[in-house]
């Protein structure tokens, strides 16, 4: 997952951002869910449009140039409408309502996606692994336990 972050105002635009690359992906884009829920975006990567066909609900939209400038906003896109295109953008991200004016997000900000460092199990150290029991018989059998 990545984090869209808005470097101008020192915001986080959305926590979990998913990417849709493929064509199907930008096809479907968030067809057949049931909200967006706060927090979470969709990238979608190349754009410079969007739908909500079938959509159940509004969406928040900020179109994004190839140096991670906002070139366009739109707030409370409902539902089966289709965006203007914009010809300078390479990337839109669909977000929850809201989320433009939460972000304080406006023309001309520059917008990071950063990857969300993985979690990293922490391991037992190898003084307290332990053996399997028939590994124990073995040992003992063989006199190496």
């Amino acid at each position: 997952m990545r984090r869209a972050l808005n470097i101008t105002r020192k915001t986080v635009v959305a926590q979990n951002v998913e990417v849709a690359a493929t064509f199907w992906e930008r096809l479907i884009g968030l067809i057949g869910r049931s909200n967006l829920k706060p927090g979470a975006g969709l990238l979608i990567e190349p754009c410079r449009s969007v739908h909500t066909f079938f959509m159940r609900f509004p969406i928040d939209v900020i179109f994004i140039d190839g140096e991670g400038r906002v070139a366009g906003l739109i707030s409370e896109m409902k539902a089966f409408c289709l965006s203007g295109e914009y010809r300078n953008v390479e990337r839109a991200l669909e977000l929850p309502i809201g989320t433009i004016k939460a972000s304080l997000t406006t023309l001309g900000d520059i917008v990071e996606f950063s990857e969300q460092p993985e979690v990293i199990k922490k391991f037992e150290s190898p003084t307290t692994w332990r053996r399997p029991n028939s590994l124990h018989r073995w040992a003992d059998k063989h006199g190496t336990g």
